[in-house]
């Protein structure tokens, strides 16, 4: 298996500490990153069979108009022995793709790894968009070199539909 160190993936700091598990990010870290650990978490899990027949519903009603075929083992989340591996991306600046493919392969290879670790389980990888944020105040405006760019008028719609041609970005002293 192809092994790349994350020193030669991420120049950042922060993002290094925080996949190294550095006490000085220590807030920041998940409950358990060690395997051995979720069985625990297994165990205590417990989601309702109502509640997952509403999220396999909700789930396949997002794929209507897309053009993609519905998961084939969607229906694995009606089995009380399945869990999801859950990761999702907010809209953001500077982001890139970068950190979003790592967290889509991150959520794959955990979920492969639970699998392995408990069979009896099932596993189920999940990445959620979160393009349908109300927030546009949040993602209206940032401050770079002391000038401000800034997205004019209202929003009233999920911001993940603002069409491109919309934005107007006038720069002004922060």
């Amino acid at each position: 298996m192809l092994s790349i160190p994350y020193s030669k993936i991420y120049s950042s700091k922060f993002i290094l500490d925080f996949l190294d598990r550095d006490s000085s990010v220590s807030s920041f870290l998940p409950k358990t990153t060690n395997i051995e650990e979720f069985k625990e978490l297994i165990v205590e899990k417990d989601f309702p069979f109502e509640s997952r027949k509403v999220l396999c519903s909700v789930i396949s009603k997002q794929y209507e108009n897309t053009g993609i075929a519905v998961p084939n083992h969607l229906d694995e989340l009606l089995d009380a022995n399945s869990f999801t591996v859950t990761t999702g991306h907010q809209l953001c600046l500077f982001g890139g793709p970068q950190f979003f493919i790592h967290k889509i392969v991150s959520a794959i290879s955990l979920a492969n790894q639970l699998k392995l670790a408990y069979p009896k389980s099932n596993f189920i990888p999940i990445f959620w968009m979160a393009s349908e944020d109300h927030d546009f105040d949040e993602i209206s405006s940032v401050s770079i070199f002391n000038k401000e760019i800034k997205v004019n008028g209202e929003n009233k719609n999920p911001v993940g539909r603002i069409k491109t041609l919309e934005f107007f970005f006038c720069i002004k002293r922060a």
